[in-house]
């Protein structure tokens, strides 16, 4: 009956995990930040629902809040293994970036 907060065993910024895709993939990705309104704009255009284009928008705010950035140590605790790191995770399937 108990709750855990499971979260990655690193808080990355948009701009580090871009720079940690363009490393894997091999050529440049970069993150660019439009803005609420931008965005909003860029999700109707592509016939998002409001309920979910306000649910991204949500998430970003929660993001530049920092708020998304806290880090536990339940997935160690309940699995005995560290978190696979962002790193990790694109070497292990690098395979699957050809195509970027």
């Amino acid at each position: 009956g108990q709750t855990y907060l499971l979260t990655g065993g690193e808080a990355l910024t948009e701009a580090q995990l871009a720079a940690q895709l363009a490393e894997a993939a091999g050529r440049p990705v970069a993150y660019v930040n439009v803005g609420p309104a931008a965005l909003r704009a860029s999700l109707d255009e592509q016939g998002t629902p409001g309920w979910q284009a306000q649910a991204l928008l949500d998430l970003e705010t929660i993001k530049a809040n920092g708020w998304a950035a806290q880090t536990t140590d339940a997935v160690q605790r309940l699995t005995g293994r560290a978190p696979l790191t962002y790193r990790e995770h694109l070497a292990r399937t690098a395979h699957t970036l050809a195509g970027l």
